[in-house]
């Protein structure tokens, strides 16, 4: 039987895969650890995914730190923008979209767009900085849709070189509206044709644009006072006969009334030009009153488009076209966006062309015709940017967690001071020592801490390993010395890889001959920060976790990280579904 796993399974995926760091009955910690060399520290061996290898991984651990909620975000593919690239148009049937078609750009390049017009396939040479909620067309013909603007703060912690992280930005979903139609994309670039960019013929002769140059709204009536009728001035570009404008649209570009859009009832032409081929102002009867428009906005004249509402399963669309001097619609502003709509084949759609009364002596008014669009339908469930996790194919887990900067090299509490990592790591469900079930402190001190009396005398030094015989094969407990804590007189030992068990009063010995005896002696003199207490309650303090109990669910083997002592790391974990 046929089925589909798609994109959204992976999105999905990956976003059940991050709520998991937020549960209460998950717990997930990243480990870090083994401090002795490789073969070749510049060259990693490859772990191996077998039981064997995860119980030497539990071997070499230093200690753990919990990873929260806050430290993990679902990614995207990072595009940053770069002028020459040609970017795929977002398009609701495209099923090879792939991951081109947004981009990591604005001021200060932490804006993410998503392109809604390529330009016929042409590169973009504009780069989006606009931050609207509205569509915006660049020089170069882009269309791009803002969808939200990375933090600083997330981009330092989830951002790498191949993902960035995902977020909504409540402004775009609050203007979303489920099928509304927010951009029909058509080419503004080319001068004349019809073809795959171009719509319909004689929407405009060729002397008379409806896009009126220099034009501006002249008006007496107070600007607050609502008004259908208007006086407007232009340097060019109206037409100089009577009802030339009827039935088109009338669209302010600019002002407090930047958006209005109202059906001309009538056009009535006044003074004109010195050669009588332009009119210089004309009076404009709109079909129902606007407000807010004042001396000095701009507009648009322009063919109405709606959407056949049997053919495309919504309502609500209304839009204006612009043409070129050949009489082509070449781009299309849309006004209001409508909603419901799911069909977005290619059909004809109600496009009003320029009234033309009939009158002798005025067959060059133009009348258009033809004009064929095809609606790009917005994501399913809210729109563009309504939920960018699966618009933007969000099927990457960025984990980034960062180590704790110790108060000093007690145990414990922090998950390793000092030394080399060359293991990081992510387990699930680890256990807990003292309490028997699932861990839930921040952090584990994962070595086992041996104390001295205050009169001994530490020679050990790290990455030796001692015993607790002098008589090799003979010991019944070893360990790999992770570091020499302390200072003179007061010194302890902390280990990792410890085989077997130490005991109050050991002799431990190194294989140069140095030995110290174990001691409660002098534990008086050692703070041990746990649970508050004032001390070690032993001279063998175990580490915080059972080893081998809970699942290794990601591991990497690395080159090592140099440390100072009170140094904390930021990780950044990647995965993809």
């Amino acid at each position: 039987m046929p089925a589909l796993t798609g994109k959204k399974f992976s999105v999905y995926n990956a976003m059940t895969f991050a709520a998991v760091f937020g549960s209460s009955a998950e717990n997930l910690y990243l480990y870090i650890g083994k401090p002795s060399p490789w073969n070749d520290d510049n060259s990693p061996p490859y772990p191996e995914d077998t039981d064997a290898y995860h119980n030497s991984i539990w071997n070499g651990m230093a200690g753990m730190v919990r990873i929260n909620a806050d430290e993990v975000a679902l990614g995207i593919t990072r595009n940053d923008w770069t002028s020459g690239t040609v970017y795929s148009r977002y398009h609701h049937a495209n099923t090879d979209l792939g991951t081109n078609f947004h981009v990591l750009a604005g001021n200060l390049n932490r804006d993410v767009y998503k392109c809604l017009d390529n330009n016929g396939g042409s590169p973009s040479t504009s780069k989006p900085i606009h931050k609207n909620l509205g569509i915006t067309r660049e020089a170069d013909g882009y269309a791009w849709k803002y969808m939200y603007t990375i933090a600083d703060t997330d981009f330092v912690k989830f951002a790498t070189a191949n993902v960035i992280p995902v977020s909504k930005n409540s402004d775009v979903v609050r203007i979303n509206r489920k099928g509304g139609i927010i951009h029909i994309p058509l080419d503004a670039s080319k001068e004349t044709g019809v073809g795959q960019y171009y719509r319909g013929t004689g929407y405009v002769n060729t002397s008379y644009s409806t896009l009126a140059s220099n034009a501006t709204i002249h008006t007496t009536v107070n600007s607050n006072t609502a008004t259908n009728e208007l006086k407007i001035i232009a340097d060019s570009g109206l037409a100089p006969w009577n009802d030339y404008y009827n039935n088109s649209a009338f669209f302010v570009t600019t002002g407090l009334g930047a958006g209005t859009f109202r059906r001309i009832k009538d056009y009535i032409t006044g003074g004109f030009g010195s050669d009588g081929s332009t009119a210089t102002y004309a009076n404009v009867i709109l079909d129902s009153v606007v407000s807010e428009v004042a001396n000095g906005d701009s507009f648009i004249i322009g063919p109405i488009i709606t959407a056949p509402r049997n053919d495309l399963n919504g309502a609500g669309f209304l839009a204006i076209g612009k043409t070129n001097a050949s009489g082509n619609i070449t781009t299309v502003d849309v006004s209001l966006i409508g909603r419901g709509y799911s069909n977005g084949t290619s059909s004809n759609v109600y496009v009003n062309g320029i009234y033309n009364p009939g009158t002798p002596g005025y067959n060059d008014h133009p009348d258009g015709s033809g004009a064929e669009i095809e609606f790009i339908l917005p994501p399913s469930g809210g729109g563009h940017g309504y939920n960018p996790f699966f618009e933007l194919q969000a099927n990457y887990a960025i984990i980034s967690p960062q180590t704790l900067i110790p108060k000093d090299d007690q145990t414990g509490i922090f998950a390793g001071y000092g030394n080399y990592y060359r293991q990081v790591g992510v387990v699930r469900n680890p256990i807990d020592m003292r309490s028997g079930s699932f861990a839930k402190r921040d952090s584990y001190d994962m070595r086992t801490t041996i104390y001295f009396a205050a009169s001994e005398t530490i020679n050990f030094l790290e990455g030796q390993r001692v015993y607790n015989s002098s008589i090799e094969n003979q010991e019944t407990a070893s360990g790999l010395i992770y570091d020499v804590s302390g200072s003179i007189p007061n010194r302890y030992l902390a280990l990792v890889d410890v085989q077997g068990q130490f005991a109050n009063g050991d002799i431990i010995y190194n294989r140069l001959g140095d030995t110290a005896t174990i001691s409660t002696a002098s534990l008086s003199n050692f703070e041990y920060p746990l649970y508050s207490q004032n001390e070690p309650t032993y001279s063998v303090m175990p580490a915080g976790i059972a080893k081998y109990i809970g699942e290794i669910i990601y591991h990497e083997n690395i080159s090592p990280i140099s440390r100072v002592l009170d140094q904390k790391e930021q990780f950044k974990f990647i995965f993809e579904f």
